[in-house]
């Protein structure tokens, strides 16, 4: 390109030129920053403070109120309105006398009733941890023992810690040879100590794991941005490090449970910990929790996958290799999944693949029996009192036979268990996948599959979709990460854009379609 179009005041002096060009240049930088800073700020990030004390308040709330596991038996003890204890198969605490369960305290509280009804009723050793003499509350009761000492922050500035009446919950228990807590309650703390700091390295020491069952009471005596940001933060790695799930929340006034949090609050939050992937949970809100950044934060998920591997395309292409088809009438998808790097085998042998669909399509079958894999094709139907059923066909080099059988979901999972190792899983169900994506995780079968592509619809956040149902969608796609799979592939489905559906009350719904494929990190 020559100078003259490069600036247009090229002909002018050298000085002059420069001065000219250097004043275009300024204007054109600053609107490609400002155009960067639009982007980025589209980006959804769940730890950023936000502009104000009242912002912070309203976030601290919804992730203190909405709920990521669903309890559905407690054990009623002492004020059981606010202190239920989740007794859920999967998450229950073990109540056998002949189990040695533990119950530590943490700072003191006017109704020791929950301490001495477990101590008492269910054998609980219990550790009454507070500066104060609590003794004379829980006098008489066995299995009680009262520690005077306060309970700081591991942290590694303050060369104090384990000193004059106070000491950290690291040190405590390793004093007293304890390596987990069946229950852990945080009610108080001492010496200027703030909980979401006592918190906060528990968290960072993952002390928190050793719980199974874990009560905080909350206490927000200010409104200050910094403070509730702390806050936030806290609880909100609570959650994502340390697999703490609340199930409870309560307070001692209903009116800090409104729109808005207030000033001198009491808060009284019960969390489970991670029961596993086979078990649904939510993900805590997209900050207030707002139907835009719940699209936001899904949408942002699906366009930046985790992982990367050497992908193969398979489907509409010139090479005779397997080919998937979408139950859409008369089209052919083109999918992404990772081949093996030592030998470039598009999936593992031996090779089982199982397809969930709405139809059958016997040509993509016969090109997985050519690569020597065995299908199982599960084609999803209704019955006439609409409970879902599968008729599942197999196909393998072997065996062509065209007949199949009726089964419920339990038992087709049942006896996909007994296959040992799956190559791959494909769910090609519009309309139905997120049904079919939650039968197959709660199954359990992910743990023996290497790797996952499905098709995925999802609301458009412009047909009013609520923001719950958005929260779900991206929480089952992070719980498929539980499993040790990873996304390496998503993109916009090139049959449908942007299509419409029938909403239950027969209104057109905007719908985005997608295409995601997951893999097993240890193969990668």
């Amino acid at each position: 390109m020559s100078p003259a179009l490069m600036c247009p005041c090229s002909s002018r002096s050298p000085w002059r030129r420069k001065k000219n060009c250097l004043l275009v240049a300024i204007p054109v930088m600053a609107i490609i920053a400002f155009m960067q800073m639009i982007e980025v700020d589209q980006v959804y990030s769940p730890l950023h403070p936000l502009s104000d004390a009242k912002s912070e308040a309203k976030r601290l709330l919804n992730i203190m109120t909405h709920y990521n596991y669903q309890c559905n038996m407690s054990l009623q003890v002492g004020n059981a309105s606010i202190w239920p204890i989740c007794m859920d198969k999967v998450v229950a605490l073990n109540l056998d006398e002949k189990h040695k369960n533990i119950l530590y305290t943490i700072g003191s509280v006017s109704d020791y009733s929950l301490e001495r009804s477990l101590a008492a009723n269910y054998s609980f050793s219990t550790y009454l941890v507070s500066l104060s003499d609590v003794s004379g509350q829980v006098h008489g009761i066995s299995n009680m023992h009262v520690i005077r000492s306060a309970i700081v922050a591991n942290d590694p500035a303050d060369f104090s810690r384990n000193t004059y009446h106070q000491r950290t919950l690291n040190d405590l228990l390793a004093a007293q040879g304890h390596s987990h807590i069946d229950l852990l309650r945080i009610m108080s703390t001492g010496r200027n100590v703030e909980m979401w700091q006592l918190l906060y390295f528990l968290i960072k020491d993952d002390l928190v794991t050793k719980a199974y069952q874990l009560h905080l009471s909350v206490y927000i005596d200010k409104l200050d941005d910094e403070y509730l940001y702390n806050w936030y933060r806290t609880l909100y790695q609570l959650f994502t490090r340390s697999g703490m799930y609340l199930y409870h929340t309560s307070s001692h006034d209903p009116l800090c449970l409104q729109v808005t949090l207030m000033e001198s609050c009491v808060y009284f939050l019960s969390f489970v910990r991670n029961p596993g992937p086979k078990v649904s949970i939510l993900y805590p809100p997209a900050d207030y929790g707002t139907e835009e950044q719940e699209d936001l934060r899904l949408f942002d998920y699906l366009d930046s996958p985790q992982v990367s591997c050497k992908q193969r395309t398979i489907g509409e292409t010139e090479e005779k290799s397997l080919q998937f088809t979408s139950s859409a009438p008369k089209t052919k998808t083109v999918w992404q999944i990772c081949s093996r790097e030592s030998d470039g085998q598009a999936v593992r042998q031996p090779c089982s693949v199982v397809r969930f669909r709405l139809n059958r399509e016997e040509t993509i079958e016969e090109d997985f029996v050519r690569n020597n894999c065995i299908v199982y094709t599960a084609i999803l139907s209704d019955r006439r009192n609409q409970e879902k059923i599968l008729h599942l066909y197999n196909r393998s080099p072997t065996y062509n036979k065209k007949n199949y059988k009726i089964m419920s979901f339990d038992d087709v999972f049942h006896f996909l268990g007994t296959l040992g190792s799956i190559s791959l899983i494909e769910v090609d169900v519009p309309d139905n996948e997120w049904f079919v994506l939650g039968e197959i995780l709660n199954s359990g079968i992910l743990q023996n599959v290497t790797q996952l592509v499905a098709g995925i619809l999802m609301e458009d956040k412009t047909s009013g979709v609520h923001p719950l149902v958005l929260r779900s969608h991206y929480s089952q796609l992070k719980r498929i990460e539980l499993y040790g799979l990873g996304l390496f592939y998503s993109r916009h489905d090139w049959r449908c854009e942007k299509l419409n559906k029938k909403d239950l009350n027969g209104m057109n719904v905007g719908v985005w379609c997608y295409r995601v494929g997951y893999v097993r990190l240890q193969d990668l």
